[in-house]
């Protein structure tokens, strides 16, 4: 049996299922037209323009997918539209199939995906699974098998938005650091 290394899993996952579709370039643009405009302000994962300039720049490989199917099921909350607010389920699974796949992979695209997703289970209700996923950022983030380059590559912002994700889902569930 052959071994993948992570950028060959990436690669080998990408290609294994439809899960990977995106949306239309209207319809993403669309969504991160809203994800910009309602959630970005109070939960900015990266830097827009660098964002905006790599997803305009290149074929998304399997991690920028994670992402923007992460921002996407947020995004769908925004929308006028009642078919576009019942795709955000849509979203947050073909997210978790590929999370499901690639979360031992430690990167911080996975740790933005899972803050993202976190924010959609509260949004949902489900402060259980906020609460998981929350959880799994934080370790990704902090107990990597490379700690010190992953934890490099955190700027600031990730670990302040990491910290408010944290204790927002403390307060949503009434839980408190010390237990």
């Amino acid at each position: 049996m052959a071994h993948l290394n992570d950028s060959d899993l990436w690669s080998h996952s990408l290609q294994m299922t439809s899960e990977r579709e995106l949306p239309t370039k209207p319809e993403m643009d669309n969504l991160l037209g809203l994800y910009f405009r309602y959630m970005y302000p109070f939960a900015p994962m990266f830097i827009r323009r660098t964002f905006m300039e790599h997803h305009n720049s290149s074929r998304p490989d399997l991690s920028q997918i994670l992402i923007l199917n992460a921002i996407f099921c947020n995004a769908c909350w925004y929308s006028d539209d009642p078919v576009v607010r019942q795709d955000s389920t849509k979203f947050f699974n073909r997210a978790k199939i590929i999370l499901d796949e690639t979360y031992h992979v430690s990167r911080v695209s996975t740790v933005q995906a899972l803050l993202l997703m976190s924010h959609h289970q509260y949004a949902v209700g489900n402060y259980s699974g906020g609460w998981l996923y929350t959880g799994m950022a934080t370790r990704i983030a902090h107990v990597s098998d490379r700690p010190t380059v992953l934890l490099r590559h955190l700027t600031s912002l990730h670990l302040l938005t990491l910290f408010c994700t944290s204790y927002r889902t403390l307060v949503c569930i009434a839980r408190t650091s010390t237990r």
